[in-house]
């Protein structure tokens, strides 16, 4: 988080060397605002308020379904870009995270799954330059460091 701006920061409130609240209190009183869901086997309605009202998003308690993990990861990233509805636009071009499907001008577009992916990060960025370092977090999920004297920043 020092380096590299997150869409999302996945959260246990229950941290080794610390309170996943403190965290969070510190993350928003730096003025991170990073969408922030905690997961946590605290189901007391009082610590699911304290969860939210330390600055977290959303909070969902284990045991849960991965599917709803995800749609509310998307719903999270699409709250925090300022849209509403899940389908991205651009022009005659419509993508569907949670579907993964694409059309243009009403016909279906059919893509490798890290070709979406790609599309998908270009379209959450329209307008704006993407840095290489950046997409490549994003394709692979970590970041990849460069060979040689290349560098990837």
């Amino acid at each position: 988080m020092r380096t590299d701006e997150l869409d999302v920061l996945l959260l246990d409130i229950g941290l080794p060397d610390g309170s996943g609240l403190d965290l969070v209190r510190s993350l928003r009183k730096r003025g991170k605002t990073v969408p922030i869901l905690l997961l946590t086997a605290r189901d007391a309605p009082n610590d699911k308020v304290a969860g939210l009202d330390s600055g977290a998003d959303d909070y969902v308690v284990k045991p849960f379904d991965l599917e709803e993990i995800c749609a509310r990861i998307r719903a999270l990233r699409r709250r925090s870009t300022g849209r509403s509805s899940p389908e991205i636009r651009h022009g005659d071009l419509r993508l569907d995270p949670a579907s993964h499907r694409v059309t243009r001008a009403g016909e279906a577009v059919h893509l490798p799954p890290k070709e979406f992916t790609v599309l998908h990060i270009l379209l959450g960025y329209a307008g704006e330059t993407v840095p290489r370092r950046r997409l490549i977090s994003r394709l692979y999920g970590t970041e990849v460091k460069p060979t040689g004297t290349r560098s990837l920043r």
